[in-house]
């Protein structure tokens, strides 16, 4: 079955859903059929913003991930919401960054920035 997508820089195209064989993290994959084509935009698009800033332990030099934990990540949604993830007190973060992971989940921001990225590549089991 052919769809049509719509997407927020104001193009559609005629896409086809397929199967996740990529071995993706992905709610939904689709083949584009045709190129896109621009469409008139009379809104701007409603945003989902995470931002958040880390702050790692370290004695020497800059942080390495595989030593050296994050002991609170702060983060702030466009709609207000603010929350703190902090460590343990024996320095553990890795209850801090899976709650962050799920706050991220749940809002499901438009952009993963790369340093998100290799946040859960390194530390993440």
């Amino acid at each position: 079955m052919i769809i049509t997508l719509c997407h927020a820089g104001g193009t559609k195209q005629k896409s086809q859903k397929k199967k996740n064989t990529l071995n993706v993290k992905a709610d939904k994959i689709y083949v584009a059929k045709s190129h896109p084509k621009p469409i008139e935009k009379t809104e701007v698009p409603k945003l989902k913003i995470l931002g958040f800033s880390t702050i790692c332990y370290s004695r020497e030099g800059s942080p390495k991930p595989d030593r050296n934990p994050v002991i609170i990540i702060s983060t702030a949604t466009n709609s207000g919401e603010e929350k703190l993830f902090l460590a343990n007190e024996d320095k553990d973060d890795k209850p801090a960054l899976r709650s962050f992971h799920k706050l991220r989940a749940k809002i499901r921001p438009r952009c993963n920035c790369r340093l998100w990225l290799e946040l859960a590549t390194v530390v993440l089991p």
